[in-house]
């Protein structure tokens, strides 16, 4: 290793980071009150510049989407990506730093320690599931020192991929097959994680400690967890079975759907769920006539509110999106294929090929010996655990909120990654509690928005910049408290208030101001 300088210490202020040369070699110095630490510069996630997100204590937020490492370590914390960053040595000699890099090597991310997984038992540790809360599940078993078998069993015929492309990079065919998978099938093997893919499991028999499968096989546990997700709720009205009318859910929906849609298709849309219009954007771009049909007035008014849906709605009709809002279908028509639609006020539109998004419902009826709550999750502690020997992760759980405890469902990507890796390092032996605050994105006709925390019924919404105008926040109250935050073009803000939130050092509504510095308020406040 060679030694460079990178810089005075007077250079960086306690609670700063930022990129520096090392050589060859970028690094992220962090200076941690006063002890100088060095990291790869780049997100494991989508390679975002760490720089332009939060330091918060020794948590390096991510400014994209919030994945978390230890600026001391380069430990991954928290999801999404799975890689923890490498780490270079540091000195400091009389007021300069010295940063030591391999200039032989290139590679900035490498993995958390993980146990080999040798160890010979009569009964594996089972996980259901093959999306982020069963991979994150199976990392956690083996970061958190659990080295005996590990078995996941899933419906998929894939290894564990990023869903999150699916309507995105994969579909506009800019995101090759390989970069989709989260882990190559060479990570499996080498960690001792034997995946069964294409089975679909049935039950899982608590009180027998089995998980059945649709062949009839019984897969005998020690432990399970079980992250079987969600499926997509089914059109039920006349002709909705008819070739052509498709959901956009699994790896397979999409190459579906990016087949049939070839040629500049008419293609409507049911349903504006997020990722109904993560599909629209780029099958506008690929020159469909796209059209969005919803029972609601305005696109995600529900989740965001009215003022910010109008905002979207705008964005996607400047990009060539049709809406028919405040509707809802009457039947299909068509005899090989679909070919039209009717509405329930007598309207006929054309449509080569329909897309459905109209929600889903939770995959938690499997479980035999635990009852769902009203909402169809399964209620866990802080540490996913259900009871008996099982965990559960992901959508299909009724998980403590860090904010104010209460137990909520939450159907996001990086929540269910994050409950993965708790429920894994509490299965095996590590007690580590969910701790973190909901955080998701979209991007929606190119515009990135970020929505920190999780609110169910806002009674009143504050806004810093004007939504119709450019870069703003929503602030999402109730009862005084700002249950979450809503951000376009105000990343580092967003990244600071989701770490206010996990302090629980978010101010009331009442005290809030909206010309707040959030970054230095972060600063300030944090004590880790």
């Amino acid at each position: 290793m060679s030694s460079f300088l990178v810089c005075k210490s007077s250079d960086l202020n306690p609670g700063e980071m930022r990129k520096f040369p090392a050589g060859n070699t970028e690094i992220l110095l962090c200076n941690l009150a006063g002890t100088f630490t060095a990291v790869h510069p780049k997100c494991s996630h989508y390679g975002a510049p760490l720089e332009e997100g939060v330091l918060n204590g020794f948590r390096i937020v991510c400014p994209w989407h919030h994945a978390c490492f230890d600026a001391r370590t380069g430990r991954h914390l928290e999801a999404p990506g799975c890689d923890a960053l490498k780490s270079y040595p540091v000195d400091v000699r009389e007021g300069d730093v010295w940063v030591r890099v391999d200039e032989e090597s290139e590679e900035g991310f490498t993995h958390n320690p993980m146990s080999l997984g040798k160890r010979k038992a009569d009964l594996p540790y089972v996980i259901v599931g093959g999306g982020p809360g069963a991979i994150h599940a199976a990392e956690g078993l083996r970061q958190g020192g659990y080295d005996g078998p590990i078995t996941m069993i899933t419906s998929e015929e894939h290894l564990p991929y990023d869903r999150t492309q699916l309507t995105k990079g994969f579909l506009s065919g800019d995101r090759s097959a390989k970069k989709m998978l989260l882990r190559p099938a060479k990570f499996f093997k080498t960690h001792h994680i034997n995946v069964m893919l294409g089975k679909r499991v049935t039950k899982v028999d608590v009180t027998k400690r089995q998980v059945v499968l649709a062949n009839g096989q019984e897969v005998k546990y020690a432990k399970c967890c079980v992250a079987t997700g969600s499926a997509p709720k089914a059109l039920d009205v006349r002709g909705s079975q008819l070739p052509g009318i498709l959901p956009i859910r699994t790896w397979e929906d999409a190459e579906a759907v990016r087949e049939a849609v070839k040629g500049k298709k008419e293609v409507v849309i049911v349903g504006s769920s997020f990722i109904g219009l993560e599909a629209a954007m780029v099958l506008a771009k690929a020159e469909c006539k796209v059209t969005v049909i919803a029972p609601e007035e305005v696109p995600f008014g529900k989740t965001f509110g009215t003022r910010v849906g109008k905002v979207i709605q705008r964005w996607h009709e400047d990009a060539g999106v049709h809406f028919r809002l405040d509707a809802k279908i009457d039947g299909f028509e068509g005899v090989r294929k679909v070919t039209a639609l009717r509405l329930e006020n007598g309207d006929k539109l054309k449509a080569s090929v329909v897309l459905y998004g109209i929600g889903v419902r939770p995959n938690s009826k499997l479980i035999d010996g635990i009852d769902a709550d009203e909402s169809g999750g399964i209620r866990v502690n802080r540490h996913m655990y259900a009871g008996d020997d099982l965990w559960v992760a992901g959508d299909i759980a009724s998980a403590p909120q860090a904010v104010d405890g209460s137990y909520a469902r939450i159907e996001h990507w990086r929540v269910a990654a994050q409950q993965g890796t708790v429920a894994g390092n509490h299965m095996a032996g590590t007690k580590r509690s969910l701790m973190s605050v909901p955080f998701f994105w979209t991007n929606q006709a190119g515009q990135n928005l970020r929505y920190a925390g999780h609110h169910t019924d806002a009674d009143q919404i504050l806004f810093d910049g004007r939504p119709e105008e450019g870069p703003f926040l929503a602030f999402y109250v109730e009862v005084n408290q700002v249950s979450a935050v809503l951000g376009f073009g105000r990343d580092k803000d967003v990244a600071a208030i989701h770490e206010l939130m996990w302090l629980r050092e978010m101010p009331r509504a009442d005290k809030l101001k909206l010309d707040t510095d959030w970054v230095a308020l972060l600063k300030k406040t944090s004590s880790l």
